[in-house]
């Protein structure tokens, strides 16, 4: 759960664009589209193109974590559905790694803690704001998000 969890959050959170330069010493035809990107132009892709398309993920600024289960599988309607950490030849190195990381943090954190969302002054949230979409670059929410938490009774 903690993983799908992780994949839909970063679906969401992951407001950037990918870029690639041109080194190849040609210019490079994409695809059947006709484009051409010249030797030592750049391809750049905007990841909410496919993270936010409502064909492959209906309500897409809905967070689902169920979106990833085997008989739902919306990241695997088409090829790169999801690139939230990275995609083809060079994926994240420290994928997986990262993935452990988060996923031992959140287990500590759920099975610790009781928590809930509040503003920088304490007041219960509801749900967490929305994502700027317009950034394209990583950076925290418009809105300061806090933790409201305290030990778990045993």
């Amino acid at each position: 759960m903690i993983q799908l969890c992780l994949k839909e959050t970063t679906r969401l959170q992951a407001v950037a664009t990918s870029f690639r330069r041109n080194v190849s010493g040609k210019d490079v035809v994409l695809g059947g589209s006709g484009e051409v990107v010249p030797h030592g132009g750049f391809a750049t892709y905007l990841l909410d193109d496919v993270h936010v398309n409502p064909s492959i993920y209906p309500e897409p600024l809905r967070w689902d974590p169920g979106r990833y289960l085997p008989d739902r599988a919306e990241d695997k309607k088409e090829p790169l559905a999801f690139l939230g950490w990275g995609a083809g030849r060079h994926p994240y190195l420290g994928m997986r790694l990262a993935k452990l990381e988060i996923a031992i943090l959140v287990a500590n954190l759920v099975g610790t803690f009781d928590f809930s969302l509040c503003d920088k002054k304490g007041r219960h949230m509801s749900e967490a704001p929305e994502t700027n979409r317009s950034n394209h670059t990583s950076s925290g929410l418009d809105t300061p998000v806090k933790l409201k938490y305290k030990l778990r009774e045993q």
